[in-house]
């Protein structure tokens, strides 16, 4: 084909990836077809954040700044408005988020991480601030809080398929039981720590290797936990009681050699699990 009529045809698929007629993928495989690295250079995603502003209009400009306008707005006066209106701004500022990176997950993978990141922190910033306003500063409700939020990262790390979002919610769930833990029944000795999350680990293992068949990403995610897991009671032991560092130290080591020997012995098994 000519020099002329391929310059022709690339020039018109990078107008259909800038206007969004095509997925990114049908586009990156026409212009593999019909672009030749030695007749033309192209790159395709070197000029398009550039292309796309300079073919942006005004309109798409003013609804930029009033957004940031108004966000800016609502973060400074956010202490005097109404008890309700606080809480629907801050339910719709988190579940937005989560809504925008549902529908643009497919297309915009990076972006919907973004959204989704907003969003969290969000929730686990805003949320004990505006607890704290509203005189709930008790353990429980912070632990009850916090456990409702793993919970929503649980779901929409499984459903958006985020692994990050996923373990997040894993992460959110171990704090909040350890707080509760910490608080209700401390326990008497090593014996007692360690079957308070040993059997956790154990559980989270085997359903990681369940879902491994089906879906790798949360499986491997559940095996990251389960290996977290399995350190937790000496951390907890550091970090929430007064008990030997010397004994928790040397049960962490322990912990350590176990654990990578497992993972060289049955290397053949955690691998096909993870990849």
């Amino acid at each position: 084909m000519e020099r002329e009529k391929r310059t022709i045809i690339v020039t018109e698929i990078e107008h259909w990836r800038r206007s969004k007629l095509l997925p990114e993928q049908y586009c990156d495989f026409l212009l593999n077809l019909y672009a030749e690295s030695a007749d033309i250079d192209v790159k395709p995603d070197r000029h398009c954040g550039k292309q796309a502003v300079l073919e942006s209009n005004a309109l798409q400009w003013v609804s930029l700044f009033g957004i940031v306008a108004c966000i800016c707005y609502v973060a400074l006066h956010f202490s005097s408005f109404r008890p309700q209106l606080q809480i629907g701004l801050f339910v719709f500022g988190c579940v937005a988020p989560y809504v925008s990176a549902a529908l643009i997950r497919r297309r915009k993978p990076l972006a919907a991480n973004v959204s989704s990141g907003l969003g969290t922190a969000l929730m686990l910033i805003a949320g004990p601030l505006l607890l704290r306003q509203m005189g709930w500063q008790e353990w429980v409700q912070t632990a009850l809080y916090f456990s409702v939020c793993s919970l929503i990262w649980l779901g929409a790390g499984v459903g958006f398929r985020m692994s990050w979002l996923h373990f997040c919610g894993w992460l959110g769930l171990i704090v909040s039981y350890a707080l509760v833990l910490n608080r209700l029944s401390v326990p008497g000795d090593w014996v007692t720590l360690e079957l308070c999350w040993l059997p956790l680990s154990f559980l989270l293992g085997w359903l990681g290797w369940l879902f491994s068949r089906r879906a790798k990403n949360a499986g491997a995610v559940l095996l990251v936990v389960s290996c977290l897991l399995w350190f937790m009671p000496e951390s907890y032991a550091l970090l929430l009681t007064d008990w030997s560092v010397t004994a928790a130290q040397m049960l962490l080591l322990g912990k350590l050699a176990l654990l990578g020997a497992l993972a060289f012995m049955l290397r053949k098994i955690w691998i096909e699990w993870v990849v």
